[in-house]
């Protein structure tokens, strides 16, 4: 529309000029009056040649004038167009980034839910089981009542080291100013006195300097050790976590009752220690059979 318009406006001005240029004539003089003085066909001539020029270069001027403006319309309107984009694009954003929290929130609400369900609510559900035990025989068995009764309350304990476990596991981040070797040590070593599974640690790690990275292992290696302490029945947990120039590798296996991976590929957590290492570009590798254990290795690059 705007190029059909410029096209129209330079038309019609070269127009003009045309007719404003064919409509000058030879003075004639009739016979018997003499021309001015000075003046001669020449002169005539070279009059019209300087206003043909003036029209051919007022024609020019006239058309680079509409090109600018047509380059400067169309500037402003690309750019008001660019801005309404934007603007239209980051109110996507804001959606999406609405939609992606509340589904975050859904999820993790999803996650607290099954975990109280499989953890606390089973050793509640034995501890109320072995209080009745206790109602039941404590006028006729006093000892045997006894028995139950301290076997409800170390399911009490175990009941509160699930709690404290999973509320330790919500912290935004697990290492709270400590460095990944420390605060791995620590964890393994609470691991080792609840569960009563030796740990053989084996670390040679700079420090890492990504608090990403950092966070990322520390969670694989929790989720792992949660893993192990519900399902493996092992006695034993290797952890060997070294770094080189541009890989840190992360290695943990145990002695346990292992799994047929074709049949548990998803749960257990082991879903989201692949989406944790896949997000820093890393490799994430589950090897395990029935009777055999299980071995997980994480690779991360060192990120600069």
């Amino acid at each position: 529309g705007r190029i059909l318009v410029a096209a129209l406006a330079y038309t019609s001005f070269v127009l003009m000029l045309l007719l404003s240029f064919l409509s000058l004539r030879r003075p004639e003089f009739s016979i018997g009056r003499m021309p001015p003085p000075g003046f001669s066909p020449r002169s005539f001539e070279v009059v019209q040649h300087a206003l043909f020029n003036l029209f051919f270069n007022s024609a020019i001027l006239f058309g680079l004038v509409i090109i600018f403006v047509l380059l400067l319309v169309g500037a402003l309107v690309a750019e008001q167009r660019s801005r309404q984009e934007l603007t239209e694009a980051n109110s996507r954003l804001r959606r999406y980034a609405l939609l992606i929290e509340n589904q975050a929130t859904l999820q993790e609400r999803s996650r607290i839910a099954r975990e109280i369900h499989d953890s606390v609510g089973h050793f509640l559900t034995a501890q109320s089981i072995q209080l009745e035990n206790v109602a039941l025989f404590l006028a006729g068995d006093r000892q045997r009542a006894a028995k139950y009764l301290q076997k409800a309350r170390e399911l009490g304990k175990e009941a509160l080291t699930n709690v404290r476990h999973s509320v330790a596991k919500l912290r935004t981040n697990p290492l709270q100013g400590k460095s990944l070797n420390l605060a791995l040590q620590q964890l393994l070593e609470e691991f080792r006195r609840t569960t009563g599974i030796a740990v053989v640690i084996q670390i040679s790690l700079n420090s890492v300097d990504k608090e990403e990275v950092a966070i990322a292992l520390y969670r694989v290696v929790q989720e792992a050790l949660t893993n192990i302490a519900k399902h493996s029945k092992a006695t034993s947990v290797n952890l060997h976590l070294t770094e080189t120039k541009h890989r840190i590798s992360l290695r943990l296996s145990d002695n346990g009752q292992g799994f047929d991976t074709r049949q548990h590929t998803v749960g257990f957590g082991l879903q989201g220690m692949r989406e944790r290492t896949e997000a820093l570009g890393g490799n994430y590798l589950l090897q395990s059979q029935p009777g055999k254990g299980c071995t997980i290795q994480v690779d991360v690059p060192v990120l600069n």
